[in-house]
């Protein structure tokens, strides 16, 4: 995507972290500043030039001037205002209006007035940096509760498929469980080798799990520019209480078979074929 901007004035009020080339080189027509990620895949750097077409057929070479490495804004291509403006006969839209708070305005003071001034225009939301943050904080809640169902269903898909398979692995030994009876193993024994096999699958199934989305979690986080995830913790607290809730959850997914197994009659089950 390209978000247009104001070559002067844009540098001092947000900080992208520009690592070649200078926004004062975007005053020139015809240029473009380039988030190094996109750069690198294209194999470009400061002084080629890139073809571009415009949504409206208009074709284009633009010089790139600069390399930047925060995407803040989802923005991989940021020429200026009138590189947008003189490619079109559109008007052109706002999408961020970025605005720094004189030293000695009153924080407080400075929002309500924004907020007074723009009344007239309901799709227009002024907000502070910690503002923004919470958006975007929020956003990120919200997939994070839907990971979360997804992750519930698929632990009760798993305990569906745990009472199952143990259900399905007492049937099929039959005549073995009725040997193991008929040399000595009490109906308790029986029960506990059963609760201990569905217990050591569910830790089996965890331990994957846990490595597997551990490496693929800071993987993605790296992935993030620093000013929106700038850390990585490991929520140890939780991760133990998903094993926790494994095991019990194994245990209560045996107690049928279990049960099953240890009623079986001794003489019938060695009989069976």
């Amino acid at each position: 995507p390209f978000s247009g901007v104001d070559p002067v004035a844009f540098p001092q009020l947000l900080d992208l972290s520009v690592s070649e080339g200078s926004f004062d080189d975007l005053t020139d027509p015809g240029t473009v500043m380039v988030y190094r990620d996109a750069a690198d895949d294209l194999g470009i750097g400061v002084g080629d030039a890139v073809d571009v077409t415009w949504q409206n057929g208009v074709e284009e070479d633009l010089t790139v001037v600069g390399l930047f490495d925060e995407n803040v804004f989802d923005t991989t291509w940021v020429p200026s205002v009138d590189t947008i403006a003189d490619a079109t006969t559109l008007d052109l839209r706002d999408q961020f209006v970025l605005a720094k708070r004189a030293d000695d305005a009153d924080p407080v003071a400075t929002i309500e007035a924004m907020r007074t001034a723009v009344e007239e225009f309901p799709s227009v939301t002024p907000q502070t940096n910690d503002d923004y943050l919470d958006e975007v904080e929020g956003q990120l809640n919200q997939l994070l509760f839907l990971v979360t169902m997804l992750l519930m269903m698929a632990i009760a898909f798993s305990f569906l498929g745990i009472a199952i398979t143990l259900a399905l692995s007492v049937f099929e030994r039959t005549r073995e469980i009725g040997l193991l009876r008929a040399v000595g193993m009490t109906r308790r024994q029986l029960r506990r080798a059963v609760r201990w096999e569905s217990v050591i699958v569910a830790l089996f199934g965890v331990t994957i799990g846990i490595v597997v989305g551990t490496l693929f979690g800071v993987a993605l986080t790296q992935a993030i520019p620093d000013n929106v995830i700038d850390q990585v913790t490991i929520p140890w607290t939780v991760l133990a209480m998903v094993v926790v809730f494994a095991v019990i959850a194994a245990t209560v997914a045996a107690w049928y078979p279990a049960r099953k197994a240890s009623k079986m009659d001794v003489l019938e089950a060695i009989a069976t074929e």
